[in-house]
């Protein structure tokens, strides 16, 4: 297994790029500070810099390795140390709010396991304050999900979204309104991910699972392989846009890398047919961060490479790959197709491809705003002209995107 954690970024990527890349990690050694440090006195665009680092979740830690070095404009300075700060007031916030239901979780008796959010962030990263969190989001065992939101209920939530609108979801929105902040949003989930969607074994999860503290409350905790195998399904469920879901990945390995049975997950990937999603997840994570992997196991849950993983690949290289994929190609219906095309089973594809054809009753109201009741007649041209309309938003950000890029290498 390779030993090198982070390496240096390709010199063919842009200067961006690579400041970028250098910075994605909690710590920096000294090869890396001096890297950062050379290129920083090279031309930058720190507006799109910064936009990007906001985009891809690391603008805190930007701001991190940043600190006591010269070349940084007083105005990119006050910009990221302003989004650094209320990175750090809104993670704080979560926290206190979390161990609050923690302790109202473990006194009704329902056994919680926190996804991602501020446990992860303290596990992986050692500060809360370097890895953004938007919500909470609370796993409970599917027989408690009554009980849980009960106890949301009397904790001061409410429903976000409607019942009807997310019965095809894994998971209820409930969000507590703050007087003079920000509402606090809490995703309380019985499973992992879609039922048409290939995803790990809840009950399994659970088996696995181990008791622990966090903040002096009681938590579940995902044994290590479930943890990177989630980690890796996410990151490809949100359109592998994010360099923060990528680098969870690699600190994930980096942290458990000698306790993960790969032989186990090999032959999980297979069974669970996700061996698309867990491939690519880790190539990126590779090839970003150099993460430490046996030696054969990408080679061995590497997928056929078929005619929808070249379609899939072309789309992924369209929409800007990982590093400049536009906000709104995050989203219906590319992120859908894709997904769909990431996909191992037939079965898997054709779910996909009935449910962007035809949504369900809460993910097209949703889209269209239109009640779950409406006649097919009314809503139906409403979801196409809703998936045509962010195809061609999509197709004019992206050529707005290549005209700048060719006017640049034009100017050089």
């Amino acid at each position: 297994m390779r030993r090198n954690m982070f390496v240096l970024p390709e010199p063919w990527l842009s200067t961006e790029d690579q400041v970028l890349l250098l910075v994605a990690c909690p710590q920096l050694d000294c090869q890396r500070r001096e890297r950062l440090t050379h290129l920083l006195t090279l031309p930058l665009d720190w507006q799109s810099l910064i936009e990007r680092a906001d985009q891809h979740g690391v603008s805190a830690l930007l701001h991190h390795h940043l600190q006591g070095l010269s070349h940084v404009p007083p105005s990119a300075w006050e910009a990221l140390h302003d989004r650094s700060r209320q990175c750090v007031i809104w993670n704080l916030r979560l926290r206190h709010e979390l161990k609050h239901l923690l302790a109202v979780f473990h006194r009704a008796g329902i056994p919680v396991m926190p996804l991602k959010g501020p446990v992860l962030a303290e596990l992986l990263y050692g500060d809360e304050g370097l890895r953004p969190t938007n919500d909470l989001d609370l796993l409970v065992q599917p027989q408690d999900i009554e009980k849980a939101e009960f106890v949301l209920v009397n904790a001061g939530y409410r429903e976000a979204v409607p019942h009807e609108q997310e019965a095809d979801l894994y998971h209820y929105s409930f969000v507590k309104e703050g007087a003079d902040e920000a509402d606090i949003v809490v995703e309380l989930h019985w499973d992992l991910n879609k039922s048409h969607i290939a995803r790990l074994d809840i009950r399994e999860i659970w088996l696995s699972a181990s008791r622990g503290c966090w903040q002096g409350q009681e938590i579940s905790t995902m044994a290590p392989e479930h943890l990177l195998l989630y980690l890796c399904l996410h990151a490809v469920k949100d359109g592998l846009g994010s360099l923060k879901h990528v680098l969870d990945i690699a600190l994930v390995i980096e942290r458990f890398a000698e306790a993960l049975p790969w032989e186990t997950m090999i032959e999980s990937v297979r069974v669970r047919q996700i061996k698309t999603q867990v491939y690519l997840s880790l190539l990126y994570s590779c090839n970003f961060f150099g993460i430490a992997l046996p030696e054969d196991f990408l080679a061995r849950i590497c997928p056929r490479r078929s005619m929808t993983w070249c379609l899939a690949q072309t789309l992924l290289a369209w929409r800007g790959g990982v590093l400049h994929s536009a906000l709104p190609s995050l989203g219906p219906p590319l992120q859908t197709l894709l997904v769909c095309l990431w996909e191992d089973s037939l079965r898997g594809k054709l779910q996909h491809l009935y449910r962007l054809l035809f949504p369900s009753r809460g993910f097209r109201s949703r889209r269209t705003f239109l009640s779950s009741s409406t006649s097919f007649y009314r809503w139906y041209p409403a979801w196409v002209w809703h998936v045509v309309s962010q195809a061609a938003h999509l197709q004019m950000t992206n050529w707005k995107s290549w005209r700048r890029g060719a006017r640049q290498i034009h100017s050089d």
